[in-house]
């Protein structure tokens, strides 16, 4: 709920949303965010030349669906069995195709603790999206994916139970629930 990474410090003053939390004035809801709109995303790379930022246009500002199916096999956002899940878990079979919900560029893959084998998009319009528990990733750091690209196969890395897409999309670094962003 706060955009913030682990290690930053606060700040005197800084204002953080604590969730589920009430004031003696008033109860607090984050405001929506604007609507997806198209966007422009800058990665950071490393070739042969050395570091060498690189952009790409086309991220569409709206969302597919990362499994090409609406079915849910866990938790929701927020589910109340598991309040701090920020993000929806979609079914899937071991091995079967996870897809890029958007155009972007690859700004992280590889192992991130309870999400197993992660995948994080930037689709440089505000909007990032996570993908996790893969069993195995297909894309490198850096790449840009175009919407509907196969990023990797489906697993049950990091703390899963089973075979299924834990998803998040993320608005300015504030967790969004899925479901408004589904086609």
């Amino acid at each position: 709920w706060n955009p913030l990474e682990p290690g930053d410090r606060l700040r005197e003053g800084q204002q953080l949303v604590i969730l589920n939390g009430t004031g003696a004035d008033f109860d607090w809801e984050p405001p929506p965010p604007p609507p997806p709109k198209p966007g422009r995303a800058v990665a950071r790379t490393t070739s042969y030349y050395g570091n060498v930022d690189v952009s790409m246009t086309g991220a569409s500002g709206y969302f597919m669906l990362p499994t090409g199916s609406y079915a849910v096999s866990g938790y929701t956002f927020h589910d109340p069995r598991n309040p701090g899940h920020i993000g929806l878990d979609y079914t899937c079979h071991l091995g079967d195709l996870i897809y890029a919900a958007d155009s972007g560029v690859v700004i992280f893959t590889g192992w991130s603790g309870g999400y197993g084998q992660l995948v994080r998009l930037d689709h440089g319009n505000g909007f990032t999206t996570r993908y996790a528990h893969f069993s195995s990733i297909w894309v490198t750091a850096g790449q840009f994916v175009a919407k509907g690209s196969v990023l990797g196969a489906c697993g049950t890395t990091g703390w899963s139970t089973g075979p299924h897409l834990h998803y998040e999309i993320r608005f300015s670094g504030v967790p969004q629930n899925p479901r408004l962003y589904e086609p």
